[in-house]
């Protein structure tokens, strides 16, 4: 009998470190906020985050241009506030075709 408990310890003492190990293990990468699951999806939010950054920074220098380009030429401000605002000078009236209409 007593060699059956020695045998039944022995096994015992071995699988303990196993079974913290795992536990560990398993602890870091399934449970709590900071697991490997939430780092690897946070990763790809900020991925995402930055590709959004650039596509804004792009768009920033293109409106950028277009405002320095509309406040030295005062004909394309002009044509602007005509086109898409629908302005005119006081002495001068509006015309809209049918299709310029569909267009919008």
């Amino acid at each position: 009998m007593k060699k059956i408990w020695q045998k039944i310890l022995q096994t015992y003492e071995n699988w303990k470190y196993i079974v913290v190990v795992g536990y560990f293990l398993v602890s870091i990468i399934f449970v709590g906020n900071y697991t490997v699951t939430h780092v690897v999806k946070n990763n790809h939010v900020i991925h995402d985050l930055e590709e959004k950054i650039d596509r804004h920074k792009t768009d920033y220098q293109i409106f950028k241009e277009k405002i320095r380009v509309y406040r030295q030429d005062q004909d394309s401000l002009e044509h602007i506030a005509r086109e898409k605002y629908m302005m005119k000078l006081p002495n001068e009236d509006i015309y809209q075709f049918e299709e310029d209409l569909k267009k919008r």
